[in-house]
């Protein structure tokens, strides 16, 4: 069952590390911009700083860790935008401000 909460990921326009909890388990997240690609990307690490899944871009329209659902992060990891067209990639500026990254809850049925 999806949860109607929805968590926001403090991230901001700029290469950052941070440590977070996703659905009561800790996670080191760490972005960084991509120039040839033009956009952000996003790696996964345990809360031992161990990479657990590396260079997901950041990209709206799909549940960016649903391919890694055997790893059990227990949600969704969505991108929104209200930059542009709600299927825009977020700019190099935007993220954390006009494109924002959400975890939301999943629990089984």
């Amino acid at each position: 069952m999806i949860s109607t909460t929805a968590y926001k990921v403090p991230f901001t326009p700029e290469a950052l590390r941070m440590e977070v909890s996703l659905g009561g388990v800790f996670y080191i997240l760490k972005t960084y911009w991509n120039p040839p690609m033009e956009c952000w990307i996003l790696d996964i690490y345990d809360d031992v700083d161990l990479p657990m899944v590396r260079g997901i871009p950041l990209v709206t329209g799909a549940d960016l860790i649903q391919q890694f659902e055997y790893l059990g992060f227990g949600g969704m990891l969505l991108v929104w935008s209200t930059e542009g067209p709600w299927h825009s990639v977020p700019s190099f500026t935007a993220l954390g401000a006009n494109s924002n990254v959400y975890f939301v809850p999943v629990t089984p049925d």
